[in-house]
């Protein structure tokens, strides 16, 4: 269990590393590596879906503040909106592992909501809240900035999934 920990870990740092070409250095440290590997596991989630949706959010800045008519309005490395975080038990959203845990369960609750095999509404609830996808037929809401953040997550989140593959392979033993 603890090999497939660390490979998650060396798994996401190589990802970063080959992905993030135009930008050399990460705000992604160990140490939330971790805690997204072991929190995204209690929740049954991905742990490269929630590096994915972490990245979008925040660029891995613990500290990171969205703004809405000049107001701040999500925070965080998972950027939740003070309500959201409340109903997920987030008290301090610039805490990385009260971050982590409120965005998890968020996002296991989406996923119960909708189904793992929508992942496009999940991802659409996060940005824009479950109210909106509901209202719009349970479809991706026809909103710019939500559509673009759907087809971003899930367009990194698949080369993950294809370079850890590749990582697989090539650790495998030969025989």
């Amino acid at each position: 269990m603890r090999f497939i920990a660390s490979f998650f870990v060396s798994a996401l740092f190589c990802f970063l590393s080959v992905t993030v070409s135009a930008v050399p250095r990460t705000n992604l440290t160990p140490e939330v590596a971790r805690r997204i590997v072991a929190t995204a596991r209690r929740y049954q989630l991905p742990p490269l879906l929630v590096l994915e949706v972490m990245r979008q959010e925040s660029a891995f800045l613990t500290h990171a503040t969205s703004y809405k008519n000049s107001r701040p309005c999500a925070y965080g490395l998972m950027q939740l909106v003070r309500a959201t975080a409340g109903r997920f038990g987030v008290w301090n959203p610039y805490d990385p592992q009260q971050a982590i845990e409120g965005g998890c369960r968020y996002l296991a609750w989406l996923v119960n909501r909708y189904g793992r095999d929508r992942l496009d509404l999940v991802l659409a609830a996060y940005n824009v809240g479950e109210g909106a996808v509901d209202r719009h037929g349970r479809r991706v809401p026809p909103y710019q900035e939500t559509q673009n953040y759907v087809r971003r997550i899930l367009a990194e989140y698949k080369r993950a999934l294809i370079l850890e593959a590749m990582l697989r392979q090539r650790r495998a033993p030969v025989g």
